[in-house]
């Protein structure tokens, strides 16, 4: 399983070249990084140039220029439009965060065996920042769990892992300044996604000025705001990354036209539709196989575009205070949601039309 490294770079000419190196030398290029996508994010020195010329020696190495600067979350953003693999990490280009914490985190994805609905994070254990960035973060990271539910450790904390998909789950309002972190924690979370976290070190910086030390007053209040609006938006509909481009899984499939597959690779037992991992990949419907034993549940939800049918092969499930046996199907149309009860072991096939991602919420 192989990722890709972004890293958006603004102004950051005092640090390009040594962070090649620091990449280069370690064991990044040898374990598990297959491509390093460079973000030169309006950048007004010479970090545009050290990029490409970086890139002519090393070929891993895939520049990316945007003009103007579109601030750190839209800089990460434009580097997910770039990269190739099914797998994204992305840190920042200051060297405060270092190639061993970015391997401890792919290491930590790697051994949990579930490489699609899967975030691992960092978690600085160890700082060398300044106490007050120290207190800020902490004071943010509070605020961002109370106001959006998402129970981590350290929001902020980077390297940041995870398949491409939940990249499709960002609406069209994005946040780009750091925010983002907090919009793509709170997509996983509201999507049933797992977060970890990986303890890690928080190196000082170690040329040019920290954004974090040109932040005002004023700037603290426009963060705490479009945390507020994230409440909302966490449950807008996602747009595509790159709609017409295909992922090397897709190439690969394409290539292969007698496929097989085994259901326990899939997640959740989807195994048709426009995600990945799947052994067809469709954007007109989605089919699982699912298994549940006598008591499991699932809290009420409503799909807004996606009709579904679930048909009960055996035993005996409660949807809508109404219990439904062996042979019985269930058509739920767009806005009409359901709770869901396993009475006895159940299996069901359910088939969704059309496969939109994201179509699952707790309200409408």
């Amino acid at each position: 399983m192989k990722f890709s490294l972004i890293i958006p770079l603004w102004n950051e000419e005092k640090n390009v070249k040594e962070l090649i190196r620091v990449i280069n030398e370690s064991d990044l290029p040898r374990s598990g990084m297959a491509e390093l996508v460079l973000v030169n994010n309006g950048s007004n020195d010479k970090t545009g140039a050290l990029i490409e010329e970086a890139a002519k020696e090393f070929p891993w190495i895939v520049p990316v220029s945007i003009y103007p600067n579109q601030n750190y979350g839209g800089g990460v953003y434009e580097g997910f439009k770039h990269a190739k693999s099914e797998i994204f990490c992305y840190i920042p280009g200051d060297l405060q965060v270092m190639p061993d914490d970015v391997i401890r985190v792919y290491r930590h994805f790697c051994a949990q065996n579930l490489s699609q609905k899967l975030f691992v994070k960092g978690h600085r254990t160890v700082r060398f920042d300044p106490l007050q960035t120290r207190i800020i973060s902490f004071v943010y990271t509070l605020i961002a769990n109370l106001a959006l539910d998402l129970r981590v450790k350290d929001v902020n904390g980077l390297p940041k892992m995870f398949h491409r998909e939940l990249i499709d789950l960002v609406p069209v309002e994005r946040m780009k300044s750091f925010v983002f972190d907090s919009q793509i924690l709170s997509l996983a979370r509201v999507n049933n996604w797992i977060i970890q976290e990986v303890p890690v070190t928080f190196h000082s910086r170690r040329q040019g000025i920290s954004s974090w030390s040109q932040k005002k007053i004023k700037t603290y209040i426009q963060v705490f705001c479009q945390i507020l609006k994230l409440r909302k938006l966490r449950y807008d509909l996602g747009v595509p990354l790159n709609p017409n481009q295909k992922s090397e899984a897709e190439i690969a499939m394409m290539k292969n036209p007698v496929r097989s597959a085994k259901l326990e690779d899939m997640v959740g037992g989807w195994f048709v539709g426009d995600f990945y991992p799947s052994i067809l990949r469709s954007k007109n419907f989605e089919v699982a196989v699912k298994f549940y034993k006598a008591g499991d549940k699932e809290d009420w939800h409503v799909h807004k575009i996606g009709t579904e049918i679930t048909v009960v092969l055996n035993g005996s499930v409660r949807m809508n205070e109404t219990t439904y046996n062996h042979g019985e199907m269930i058509l739920l149309e767009p806005t009409h949601g359901t709770a869901f009860e396993a009475l006895t072991d159940v299996t069901t096939v359910v088939v969704k039309t059309p496969s939109a991602l994201g179509d699952k919420y707790k309200f409408l």
